[in-house]
C-alpha cells in the first residue's frame, strides 16, 4: 500500500455514486435474508425456531462473523441458537458444520466460473490457480468425511444412553448426534435447494461487487466481479484479522492492478466494496441484538463458552 498515491486514492472515492453504492449495500440485506431460510432449513425441524428469531440470529451472525477474527462470530451463534433457543449444543454446530460445507461449494461455483467461463489476462495468476485447486481439495474431502459420517452413524443416535458418564463416552454422544442431525447431506433435494441458495448469495456478492465497479464509473463487468469474489473467499477462508481489514483491500487491489487499473483506483474499489459488504450486516445485527436482548452479563455467565466471551464481543454488542 505504501506505493498508492493517496490523492489519487481521494479523488477516485470522491467520484463515487452513492446510487450504485446504496444497491450494492443492499445486496447484504438480501444475503442475511436468504442466509436464513437456509439455517432454518438445517434444523431438525424447519419450524423449530420461527423466521424472526432466526433472522436475528443470522443478522447477529453475520455482524460477528465480519468484525471478530477467530470465528468468534460462529461461536457466538452457536450459543444463541444452541443456549438462547435451547436447541442444544450439537444441533447448533450441526448448523454450522452445514453451512460451511455447503458454502465451499458456492465458492467452488464462482471459482469454476472464472476458470472455465470468463477470458481474463494473461498470464492468468499462478498463486490463485493453485489457492482454488487446493481450496477444491478441502472442500472434497471435508464434504466425503462428513457425508460418510452421517451415513455411517445416523441411527445410533437414538441408541445411546444418556445418562452416560467420562469424557470419551460424552464425546462419541455428540459425535454420534452431531452425524444423526446431519439430514441435508443426506437427502439430495435438500442438498441441492442449500447449495442453491448458497450460489445465489454468491451471486449476490458479485452483483455488489459490479455496481461498485460501475459506482466509479470503471470499465469492467462482470468477469471481474467474479474474479474479484473469488480472490475475496480465498483471502478471507481464515479470518485472521477483525473484519478481515488487510486481507480484503489486499486482494481487492492484487485482483484489480492485475486486471490494468491503478493502484489508487484499486484501492478505492476496495474500500468501497469493503464497506458495501459489511456495513449493512454490522448496522442489521447491531439492531437485532437489541431487539434480542441479547446482554454481555449472558457470555460472562457462560464458562462452557468463554471462547466467545471476549471483549471484542463485548464491546461490539452494547458495550
Amino acid at each position: 500500500f505504501y506505493k498508492i498515491g493517496f490523492a489519487e486514492f481521494i479523488q477516485a472515492i470522491k467520484q463515487v455514486n452513492l446510487t450504485y453504492f446504496l444497491l450494492a449495500s443492499l445486496m447484504s440485506v438480501a444475503i442475511v435474508l436468504l442466509n436464513t431460510v437456509q439455517l432454518k432449513g438445517f434444523l431438525p425441524r424447519y419450524d423449530a425456531v420461527s423466521f424472526k428469531k432466526m433472522y436475528h440470529l443470522v443478522a447477529i451472525f453475520s455482524m460477528t462473523v465480519n468484525v471478530v477474527p477467530f470465528w468468534g462470530g460462529h461461536a457466538l451463534f452457536i450459543y444463541l441458537l444452541g443456549q438462547r433457543e435451547k436447541m442444544g449444543k450439537t444441533i447448533a454446530f450441526t448448523v454450522m458444520t452445514l453451512d460451511q460445507i455447503i458454502e465451499g461449494f458456492a465458492k467452488l461455483f464462482i471459482f469454476g466460473m472464472v476458470v472455465f467461463t470468463f477470458t481474463f489476462p494473461e498470464p492468468f495468476p499462478p498463486q490463485l490457480l493453485k489457492a482454488m485447486q487446493g481450496f477444491l481439495i478441502v472442500v472434497l474431502v471435508s464434504y466425503t468425511a462428513i457425508f460418510s459420517l452421517s451415513f455411517a452413524l445416523r441411527n445410533k443416535a437414538f441408541s445411546l444412553d444418556k445418562k452416560t458418564s467420562g469424557l470419551i463416552q460424552r464425546f462419541r454422544n455428540f459425535v454420534y448426534h452431531w452425524a444423526h442431525h446431519l439430514k441435508v447431506l443426506r437427502s439430495f433435494r435438500l442438498s441441492a435447494f442449500s447449495i442453491g441458495l448458497a450460489v445465489v448469495m454468491k451471486c449476490l456478492e458479485v452483483l455488489a461487487v459490479y455496481l461498485i465497479q460501475k459506482s466509479m464509473g470503471v470499465p469492467l463487468g462482470l468477469p471481474a466481479a467474479f474474479l474479484m469474489v473469488a480472490a475475496h473467499s480465498l483471502a478471507t477462508s481464515l479470518p485472521l484479522t477483525p473484519g478481515r481489514v488487510g486481507l480484503f483491500e489486499a486482494a481487492a487491489v492484487l485482483t484489480y492492478v492485475y486486471l490494468g487499473l491503478s493502484q489508487a483506483e484499486a484501492l478505492a474499489l476496495a474500500v468501497l466494496i469493503h464497506a458495501a459488504h459489511t456495513l449493512p450486516f454490522i448496522i442489521l445485527g447491531y439492531l437485532s441484538s437489541h431487539f434480542f436482548g441479547f446482554k454481555r452479563k449472558e457470555l460472562k455467565n457462560q464458562g462452557s463458552t468463554a471462547s466467545v466471551a471476549d471483549e471484542s464481543v463485548h464491546s461490539l454488542l452494547h458495550g
